[in-house]
């Protein structure tokens, strides 16, 4: 009986929520990673599953109000070259999950240094943002993830 009343309050509460892109739990970016984006100049840009285009174009589309210099590249060839201390590899990924909905996630790989060993420099993920939804929601999620990463570059800036 308990249990019954506790899954009755659970549907009561899920019911009150819009269907929407932005109601949906979505990981956010940390200060330290806002941070991060400070001095990007150049953005390297690319999908892990994309074979009509349409999510590339949406993304450059999305990013374009950075006015940062932009190129697309290919997920697969990441990374592209060896990233400068002013360029990024931006990551759009949209994945299948085991209850068939989607994880739509934004990842920024930067050039790294170690502190204590300043000669040993890498690509490491230094930004990363995402949400759970569904196949249809999928460009409302990309539309507000990129439009989060756009406010957080404007946040680093200042």
């Amino acid at each position: 009986m308990k249990n019954q009343w506790l899954f009755t309050l659970l549907l009561a509460a899920n019911a009150a929520l819009p269907l929407s892109a932005s109601a949906i739990p979505m990981e956010t970016a940390k200060p330290w990673q806002v941070q991060s984006l400070k001095g990007i100049e150049t953005i390297y840009y690319a999908v892990n599953y994309d074979p009509e285009k349409k999510y590339i174009n949406q993304l450059a589309n999305q990013l374009a109000p950075l006015k940062l210099k932009m190129k697309p590249t290919d997920f697969k060839d990441e990374p592209v070259t060896t990233l400068s201390p002013s360029e990024a590899l931006v990551k759009l990924v949209v994945a299948t999950k085991e209850n068939g909905t989607l994880w739509v996630g934004l990842y920024v790989s930067q050039r790294s240094q170690l502190a204590r060993n300043s000669s040993v420099q890498y690509e490491a993920q230094t930004y990363k943002i995402g949400t759970l939804g569904s196949k249809e929601k999928v460009n409302d999620a990309i539309k507000d993830l990129c439009a989060e990463l756009v406010h957080d570059f404007a946040l680093a800036r200042k």
